[in-house]
């Protein structure tokens, strides 16, 4: 979960334009506990919301670049999105094999 907050907060760096937005920050935090980790994993969605809201629409096809990578802000928040997906799935496969039913998506 810290690898999928450094991510969020590494993607929407980039779509804001934010300079040194390499991850790996949170996954090395020591003594993670469970209220910190979904604490940390809170503020970086509530951080990709904030960029999203500040950007707006009319800016999501300029180029945020990373490195010699560069496009357009919509694209960076759609990499956030499918690397949250992939690591969902991954999660409640390892819940269900804990005999522990996972939370519900929640599509509409």
């Amino acid at each position: 979960m810290l690898h999928l907050a450094d991510a969020n907060n590494y993607f929407a760096n980039i779509a804001a334009g934010i300079s040194n937005s390499r991850p790996g920050g949170l996954e090395k935090m020591s003594n993670p506990t469970k209220d910190s980790v979904v604490a940390v994993v809170n503020a970086s969605y509530d951080f990709i919301i904030s960029v999203l809201e500040k950007t707006g629409p009319s800016a999501w096809l300029e180029i945020a670049k990373s490195g010699n990578q560069g496009y357009p802000k919509l694209i960076w928040y759609q990499k956030a999105l499918e690397h949250q997906a992939h690591h969902r799935g991954q999660t409640t496969i390892y819940i269900r094999m804990l005999g522990i039913k996972p939370p519900r998506e929640r599509l509409f």
